[in-house]
């Protein structure tokens, strides 16, 4: 691990930022019930707001993140390599399967079908409607999972660049609530598992990987 922060010092900055999240999200799951912090964020809204959080959300959409990667690969001759494109595929990805796993073994209903006062969700006609298979997010896992490939591949040294990622990754997570797609428990377990699997991927690789491949050479 400290090989890996001398390659990539601003991870240190996304873990700092990571630990103060699970600080306070375990905070709030432990003072408030999960239909709490849901009204919390899915009662406060506006129309410029409605428009806002949807764009958020599509952050965190598989699509958004292979372009995004796609992007860093054509922007920049360092990233067309085959650790870039190996970690953007598995760093990015195997935490959605971990996900996927985890929504379909827990089957948890999701806001618009656990609670039983509906009129007081705030919905819009264009929003998908989901029922089930709320726990973990998805959306979440990928926007975390993001930040830690950004940081240690494209920004590995930038401080300022990571904390907006991370700020946009908590964002993602927020609009889930918003959009009455999940509950808080479903985007704290999201992050974590998008954050902590996409780290261990990460060093898997540098372990595994021929010599020629590897991140950087370990003494």
């Amino acid at each position: 691990m400290k090989q890996l922060f001398g390659y990539a010092p601003s991870l240190k900055r996304a873990i700092q930022l990571f630990l103060v999240w699970l600080l306070i999200g375990a905070l709030l799951n432990v003072l408030f019930s999960q239909e709490q912090l849901f009204f919390a964020i899915n009662s406060h809204y506006t129309s410029a707001s409605n428009y806002i959080m949807y764009g958020f959300t599509l952050l965190g959409d598989g699509l958004s993140v292979l372009i995004i990667c796609l992007m860093a690969l054509m922007v920049s001759k360092k990233h067309q390599s085959t650790p870039f494109i190996i970690n953007a595929i598995t760093v990015n990805y195997i935490p959605g399967l971990v996900t996927q796993y985890l929504k379909h073994s827990f089957d948890y209903e999701r806001p618009l079908k656990a609670i039983k006062d509906l009129d007081n969700i705030h919905t819009e006609s264009w929003w998908p409607i989901l029922h089930y298979n709320s726990f973990p997010s998805g959306h979440t896992t990928s926007a975390f999972a993001l930040l830690v490939f950004l940081t240690v591949f494209v920004f590995p040294k930038n401080n300022k660049i990571v904390s907006l990622i991370f700020t946009l990754a908590l964002l993602v997570g927020i609009s889930r609530l918003y959009l009455a797609a999940h509950f808080f428990k479903d985007i704290y377990l999201g992050s974590i598992v998008g954050f902590g699997v996409a780290i261990v991927v990460i060093m898997a690789y540098q372990f595994f990987a021929p010599k020629k491949y590897k991140l950087y050479v370990q003494g």
